[in-house]
């Protein structure tokens, strides 16, 4: 018997009442296998296609319904391109939009019937329906990223939420024609922290990148470890560039929440700014270290030492 498209809209409009054990098998499934150093997580391969040829790969690709043509059209209207993902295996697909200097991504679900005809999903996974009005989700510029594929085999949404040494990956399944419970792997990572960039000029800089990394690795595991300056400089208060001693094309900035420091260093006392490294709003886990010595009423820059801050190994993995 052929299924017509209006039986299949009313049974992806339908959420099942499900249990929450089809989440929590795909959960735990991803939880080993990052335990083992193997994935369960498979994100499907993206068709991007500009935004003026969408419509027309919609219809001669997926014989979109009338609707779906529309609701697309709507998704690509301030972007220049539609990427397509399916999930998995199964009839669920959906197209992304980027939009913002965010990269915040904008998302249509749809599904193919048997006869192959395609139409709108109205139901959203649960962390898309129930987020917080004017939250940043998905957007890559704010640290989440949401893909389509497989969770421990089951087809899946996977939102990728990660910032520093801590990452979640919040699991939605797809079955039944319906989004099921949601779950979340999150993970706690180690951290490598590596001398990326030195600018010195009077000292030596080697010493003074093992000096910059040191005092990264202290001032992340504990930013009241270390004495603050008291009364510093205006030169020490909000955004600053790194000090540099050579042409540089692209600045990096100590973010206003760094800090000065009293250090000594080959038996003579100078002050350091540290602090993460940012460019414009963004802020990154790495750190800039300056150090600066007292000339009369100025600070004279000795050094610009940029410390890249990378994950490790999982230390915590625990499924929610």
């Amino acid at each position: 018997m052929k299924v017509g498209l209006s039986s299949i809209s009313l049974m992806l409009l339908a959420l099942a009442i499900a249990s929450p054990a089809v989440a929590q098998q795909a959960c735990q499934a991803v939880a080993d296998g990052l335990r083992s150093g193997t994935s369960a997580l498979a994100y499907s391969p993206a068709q991007t296609i500009a935004k003026t040829e969408a419509i027309e790969t919609l219809r001669s690709q997926f014989h979109a319904t009338p609707r779906l043509v529309e609701a697309i059209r709507r998704l690509a209207e301030y972007s220049y391109s539609v990427s397509f993902q399916r999930f998995g295996s199964s009839s669920l697909h959906m197209a992304v939009a980027l939009q913002g200097s965010a990269g915040c991504q904008f998302i249509t679900f749809f599904a193919t019937a048997p006869d192959g005809a395609s139409d709108l999903v109205d139901a959203l996974p649960p962390i898309l329906r129930d987020k917080p009005e004017g939250s940043m989700l998905p957007c890559s510029g704010a640290g989440s990223l949401a893909h389509a594929g497989t969770a421990g085999g089951a087809p899946a949404f996977v939102v990728d939420i990660g910032a520093d040494q801590d990452e979640e990956f919040n699991i939605t399944p797809w079955r039944d024609g319906a989004w099921q419970k949601a779950c979340t792997v999150a993970i706690h990572y180690g951290a490598t922290f590596t001398v990326a960039d030195q600018s010195c000029e009077g000292v030596d800089c080697v010493k003074v990148s093992a000096l910059a990394r040191d005092l990264a690795m202290k001032f992340d595991s504990d930013p009241k470890s270390l004495t603050r300056v008291k009364d510093p400089s205006p030169e020490f208060t909000g955004p600053a560039d790194l000090p540099t001693f050579r042409p540089v094309i692209d600045h990096d900035t100590f973010a206003s929440e760094a800090i000065a420091t009293p250090v000594t260093f080959d038996g003579r006392q100078y002050i350091a700014r540290l602090g993460h490294r940012a460019i414009g709003w963004r802020i990154f886990p790495g750190y800039l270290f300056g150090l600066y010595r007292q000339v009369g009423d100025r600070l004279e820059p000795l050094a610009g030492i940029r410390i890249d801050k990378t994950r490790d190994k999982p230390v915590d993995i625990t499924v929610k």
